[in-house]
């Protein structure tokens, strides 16, 4: 007859054994409210089940309102021979965060942010978080009504580098929560922290990562070990008065602090205090890991949220030079000497930050404008990320309130004199640069004379997606490296009042048919990319040769502009539109995809023009 083992018995949540309360609440002096909420005593057969793997001993559960625990081994035991027995254990393959120590009678203490706010120790009227190592120590602070998180270990307060597929650290889920939320922090580590090099190195990681969010980082100022090593020991001797006024309020600008103590953290050269180049460079790009980035199919550099908010901008091998020389001098790291501590700085960031293509997120989905990048297929906004790759933005704010589009409405029956086909593909073709179909292989041909409304209309392209997106051009200049790289990242490519189609059109055939362009940038390596947007062409004659080859009958689409606005009627229509230019982004996006592909194609009973050919 077969058993069935009896599963271990429960032990009651935040039950603590006498002798583990005493440990905590007598011999730690720590609150009894707090130890109780989010402590309790496990058995060997407990924690075995809680790690994951075998314990040797009981011991005590910290256990954080986030779910977070540590546990606290009755007889801490090494896993190797001759290693130091950790003090402290956590589960098994876990992804480790912060601890939030459980409130004994608040349990949305952790979520209700702006009741936490008032709670918070301030500086310069900015809530802020401190941070320390350990649950114990963080229940000390909290049950004097300090909010504070304990990390797991110096080093945890950032992900792990093997569970990002390009090595990089990133906050732990609750300090990145937090740091979005507008909250600062103080770090309030053993008072090894100014003696213990890889403790420094571990904060100072930390710290610059938590600065990319625009949120004030401090330390606590150092102290006599024989007041207590921990702040927990410290406030158990010397009070919480004290704790206050000799720490807290005399907490440093983690710049400061680093300026003071922290320049030394890493490796020297020869016993001077110039740090490794390739240390400092595996720092900086732990710092830069989600604003700087060299990509080798554009042989180049980027950096994120440089000019505008949102778009990833090329920048030289100087400019980054520059860079590198004002974190050094911030960093007070000087006398290196030659460039060349510079240039291999430079050498280890590329290889940190190196990734093989750009992987922008394609604008037929994904739509970046000023206050964050639409996503067309459930028209929500989302918040501006440098995952999305975007070199470009629309040159105004999302919104779904707008007026109306009538004066663009009432010149665009003018400008086709009523023909309603033509106005249809000038709309079809707008909301295609819109969205970037490139993938059509289709270009717009305008013909006619002056005053027509060739210029008004690539003028209104050009402020639907923005001026700094497009290019304006010859065609014979697109035989140019130089003029190729500038088109990289645009999104509309302009070549008005053009006199006639050079020899070569190579370039025009790989810029509207999707093929990949090779271009240079002065003093730069030349690189390879496919043109992401859409191409206009204005001229007051035909020019195009219909031997040019099939191709280019293939992708034209071509509307002759014949109208002529009375001079009474002339006016600035662009101060006119530009208040309209929401709504009509608006309305073109409500095109259907298969309307725009098939006006551009020609599918259906269409006869647009084709008989506006050079002879």
């Amino acid at each position: 007859m077969s058993t069935v083992a009896a599963a271990p018995p429960k032990l009651r949540q935040n039950q603590l054994s006498a002798s583990d309360y005493e440990h905590c609440c007598v011999k730690r002096g720590l609150n009894p409210k707090w130890i109780t909420a989010g402590c309790q005593t496990l058995t060997q057969t407990q924690a075995t089940s809680y790690l994951g793997y075998p314990a040797k001993s009981g011991g005590i559960l910290i256990e954080g309102a986030n779910g977070q625990g540590q546990l606290r081994p009755h007889k801490p035991w090494s896993n190797k021979q001759g290693k130091k027995a950790p003090k402290y254990r956590t589960a098994l393959g876990d992804e480790y965060d912060a601890l939030l120590p459980a409130h004994p009678t608040d349990k949305y203490h952790w979520n209700h942010l702006s009741a936490l706010k008032q709670k918070c120790y301030k500086i310069n009227d900015i809530p802020l978080l401190i941070i320390t190592e350990g649950g114990f120590k963080a229940i000390a602070l909290c049950s004097h009504e300090l909010p504070t998180l304990a990390l797991l270990g110096v080093e945890m307060g950032l992900t792990s580098s093997k569970d990002d597929p390009q090595g990089k650290r990133y906050l732990v889920p609750e300090l990145e929560r937090f740091a979005k939320e507008g909250f600062g922090f103080i770090f309030a580590f053993d008072a090894d922290t100014y003696t213990k090099k890889p403790v420094k190195q571990a904060l100072i990681k930390l710290a610059r990562q938590i600065q990319k969010y625009n949120v004030p980082v401090y330390n606590l100022p150092k102290w006599n070990e024989d007041d207590g090593k921990g702040v927990d020991d410290f406030i158990k001797n010397q009070g919480i008065e004290e704790f206050r006024k000799q720490l807290l309020s005399q907490a440093y600008c983690f710049d400061d602090w680093y300026s003071k103590y922290g320049s030394d953290a890493f490796t020297t050269v020869d016993g001077n205090k110039i740090p490794k180049p390739d240390i400092v460079g595996v720092e900086i790009a732990e710092q830069y890991s989600d604003r700087w980035v060299y990509c080798d199919e554009l042989k180049t550099w980027l950096t994120y949220s440089l000019e505008t908010e949102g778009i990833w901008t090329l920048v030289s091998k100087d400019y980054l030079a520059a860079e590198i020389h004002s974190i050094l001098k911030a960093r007070n790291i000087k006398g290196y000497g030659t460039n060349a501590y510079v240039e291999n700085i430079i050498g280890t960031l590329k290889r940190e930050l190196f990734i093989r293509k750009w992987e922008e997120k394609s604008s037929t989905d994904w739509l970046p404008f000023r206050n964050g990048v639409l996503e067309l297929a459930t028209n929500k906004l989302h918040e501006h990320n440098p995952g999305f790759k975007f070199t470009w933005q629309l040159p105004r704010d999302y919104t779904v309130v707008e007026a109306g589009w009538t004066k663009i409405d009432n010149w665009m029956d003018e400008a086709t004199k009523g023909n309603a086909e033509y106005k249809e593909l000038l709309l079809c073709f707008a909301a295609a640069v819109l969205r970037g179909r490139n993938d059509l292989q289709k270009f717009l041909h305008l013909i006619g004379g002056g005053g027509s409304g060739k210029s008004t209309f690539t003028t209104l392209l050009t402020a639907l997606v923005g001026e700094s997106n497009t290019a304006t051009m010859n065609l014979s200049e697109l035989e140019d490296k130089h003029e190729i790289a500038r088109i990289f990242g645009k999104r509309l490519v302009v070549l008005p009042d053009q006199d006639k189609a050079p020899k070569k059109m190579s370039n025009f055939k790989r810029l509207t048919g999707q093929d990949r362009l090779s271009g240079r940038r002065l003093f730069e390596n030349g690189f390879e990319y496919v043109f992401g947007g859409l191409t206009v062409v204005t001229s007051n004659f035909p020019i195009f040769h219909t031997n040019l080859g099939s191709w280019l009958t293939r992708r034209v689409r071509m509307i002759p502009f014949d109208y002529q606005c009375p001079n009474h009627k002339k006016r600035d229509l662009m101060k006119d539109f530009s208040g309209e230019l929401g709504a009509f982004t608006s309305y073109l996006l409500s095109i259907p995809e298969t309307k725009i592909e098939a006006v551009l194609k020609g599918v259906g009973d269409r006869s647009l023009s084709t008989t506006v050919w050079e002879s």
